[in-house]
């Protein structure tokens, strides 16, 4: 077990654990990768947390039990970031096998690790998205990605493309991870075509989120603006082989975080109908279906439990600097939260330290990241603490 956390205001008492050991600067990254496989939990580790990171900055990668221990280091890149570390995961499929980014001569890329026998692999481009069986990887241009918010690309190598509004030759790829085969599966000049004139002429443009679906036949994409705020998001569905042309499911401003639900759905905290709320929105048509909006009235990370009963949820920080760390049973339409948790002030966006929760591979555990005892951690909730419905 890890060590019990008491410094937290909780309106459910559910005990918090910290899993990494306590001084240090530890973090996992986003809510939508694969962060656990039997009593292991991928981490990062990195020497500060109060500024961005720099051509140079590494960070060292890891694993921690989900009980609790010592952070055990097997590679380290200079390929990552706050929000989304080196969007290091498990490649499911593949027992004991995880992925990451690296940096290389040419650009960035990824690296494929077996933590047994520490058998690598390496492929020419970075992954962003890995499918549900592990037989492929989408990539963007983590470059670009840090041109236009750093806390979510890579810094050091320049974009190739960086004087293009909106490139030919750069887009969404597709890499095999038998085989190694790159396919250019659509292209920033597609998209922009796509999109009409919802961005002005001239705009320069990024894929800024990106989610293979379960089943691994359509992903989803956040097109953006990169220059003028507040940011148009256009947000497209597409086959993943390349076959037909990408589907506008949401072209409203105002557009933030999603979760497949299954192979046809999303949960999406967006705006319909000039309402923000979390809403299921069914690929291939604009029928969108709201959620709870009182519960889900603010934005957050959401993200479902195996087996469907819960779904998780965050918030970003209120006035007191108090991030949320909430619970959503779907069976009973009941919300729960669990914990109140402050982190130092200021907290610039690009550096933040979002809550990001993400649940274990068996629904055991819910673990997310926090700065709430000065430094940031990785913590976890146990599924058997979570209330009775």
């Amino acid at each position: 077990m890890g060590e019990l956390c008491k410094d937290a205001w909780r309106k459910n008492p559910v005990p918090l654990y910290r899993l990494s050991p306590g001084g240090g600067q530890y973090f996992f990254g986003y809510y939508d990768l694969f962060a656990t496989e039997g009593n292991t939990h991928l981490c990062h580790r990195v020497p500060f947390m109060d500024r961005l990171h720099r051509a140079g900055d590494r960070a060292q990668l890891g694993t921690l039990p989900l009980t609790g221990g010592e952070f055990t280091p097997f590679d380290d890149t200079a390929a990552w970031c706050f929000q989304q570390g080196a969007m290091m995961q498990f490649v499911p499929g593949i027992s004991d096998t995880v992925m990451y980014n690296i940096e290389r001569k040419d650009g960035y890329g990824a690296r494929m690790r077996n933590l047994g026998t520490g058998a690598v692999r390496e492929y020419g481009r970075p992954v962003s998205a890995l499918s549900p069986d592990g037989a492929f990887f989408l990539s963007v241009n983590m470059a670009r990605l840090y041109d236009f918010r750093p806390g979510y690309g890579y810094a050091g190598i320049p974009d190739p493309y960086g004087s293009e509004a909106a490139p030919q030759t750069d887009g969404v790829w597709r890499v095999d991870m038998r085989t190694g085969r790159e396919t250019l599966l659509v292209t920033l000049a597609a998209l922009k075509k796509l999109a009409g004139d919802y961005f002005a002429a001239g705009e320069k443009l990024c894929v800024n989120h990106i989610t293979v679906a379960p089943g691994g036949r359509r992903y989803v994409m956040l097109l953006r603006n990169m220059e003028k705020r507040p940011w148009r998001t256009l947000v497209l569905t597409a086959d993943c082989g390349g076959s037909g042309e990408p589907f506008v499911i949401l072209d409203d401003t105002y557009a933030s975080h999603y979760w497949w639900q299954d192979a046809d759905r999303l949960l999406f905290h967006c705006r319909v109908a000039g309402q923000n709320g979390m809403y299921t929105l069914h690929d291939g048509t604009r029928k969108a279906e709201a959620w709870d909006p009182g519960f889900f009235a603010f934005d957050g990370h959401m993200r479902t439990a195996p087996g469907g009963k819960w779904l998780s949820y965050d918030s970003y920080p209120d006035a007191k600097g108090r991030r949320r760390l909430l619970v959503y049973d779907t069976g009973s339409g009941t919300g729960f939260e669990l914990a109140r948790l402050h982190g130092p002030s200021p907290d610039p966006t690009d550096i933040r330290c979002d809550l990001h929760p993400r649940w274990s591979h068996d629904g055991a555990w819910l673990t997310f990241d926090s700065i709430h005892e000065g430094f940031r951690g990785v913590y976890a909730v146990s599924a058997a603490d979570l209330p009775d419905v």
